[in-house]
Formats: structure tokens, C-alpha cells, sequence
């Protein structure tokens, strides 16, 4: 398992661990409700989420290597924002079917986690955090507003569906 270099996890309920897998480039994991630790990823490039009821994953935070991320079908009320600094080589971002996915950045939802000298608490900050984005793919995201700062810095890297 250790020298996997593409691993993709479907409907484990049980899954609730992945070990360290320092050769893996490309994962993608589906109703990961039980998943709650992830070992180190250290090369890992592309990441596939399906929606969980529990939002976005926080260990996805940890994964500074990932270039192309694409996250589907989360249903409930999250924010993204905050987060970009930690994902400082994402290159390719995709959004599918978030319906309550309201922004971007996000100056006022600050967690317990995060604090203001590792979040950037300006929405200007945040958007440099994602100076090396040069995909932004937004499918079926009804409420999500682009602010227009972030639709000047990406012109032409946006993708609306």
C-alpha cells in the first residue's frame, strides 16, 4: 500500500483511517463519513472529494503539494474561505453541486483552529492565496457570490455553469 500511487475509496462506512502513503499522487474518496485521520500525503496532487455530511474535510487542509482539488455534492452550509493559504500550490479548483455555498473568502467565520496570524482575515489576502490558480471551474453553485475583486484577479480563469 505505501507505494500506491493512485488510490480511490468509495462507500467504506467503515473506512476511518488512511495511513501515511509518501508515493500516492492521486486520491479520491467518497462518503468518508467515518474518515477522520489521514497520515502524511506528502506528494499528493489531485484530490477528488464526494460530498459527506460532515462539509469539507479538514484534513484536506494539510495537503500543501495539491495542485488540482475538485469537490462535489456538499449539501449543507459551509464557507471555503480561510482555508487557500493552506493549499498554496492549487492550480485547479472545481465546485459541483454546493448549493448552499455562499462565498470564496470569508472574513467573519474565523474557527477555533485557525487564528489571524495563520488566516488571513482580508479578503484581499485570501485572494492572493490562490495566485497560482489557474482553473476555477464552478458547477451547479447557486448561491455562491463572486466578489468582484475575485472576478477581476481571475478573469478569465473562471468557468460558471
Amino acid at each position: 500500500i505505501k507505494s500506491l500511487k493512485k488510490l480511490e475509496v468509495r462507500e467504506c462506512a467503515t473506512f476511518c483511517a488512511l495511513p501515511s502513503m509518501h508515493l500516492l499522487k492521486s486520491l479520491t474518496i467518497s462518503d468518508y463519513d467515518g474518515l477522520n485521520t489521514i497520515g502524511d500525503l506528502p506528494k499528493l496532487e489531485t484530490l477528488h472529494v464526494y460530498g459527506s455530511g460532515n462539509g469539507v474535510p479538514q484534513w484536506m487542509l494539510g495537503l500543501s503539494q495539491l495542485e488540482t482539488l475538485y469537490l462535489y455534492s456538499f449539501s449543507e452550509d459551509i464557507s471555503l474561505g480561510g482555508h487557500w493559504q493552506c493549499l498554496p500550490k492549487l492550480r485547479r479548483l472545481w465546485l459541483s453541486k454546493f448549493p448552499n455555498l455562499k462565498s470564496l473568502v470569508d472574513v467573519n467565520n474565523i474557527t477555533p483552529q485557525q487564528n489571524e496570524t495563520t488566516c488571513p482575515t482580508d479578503a484581499q489576502q485570501q485572494i492572493a492565496c490562490l495566485s497560482k490558480l489557474e482553473m476555477l471551474t464552478i458547477i451547479s453553485c447557486p448561491t455562491l457570490h463572486l466578489p468582484q475583486d475575485l472576478s477581476d484577479h481571475f478573469r478569465g480563469k473562471i468557468t460558471r455553469v
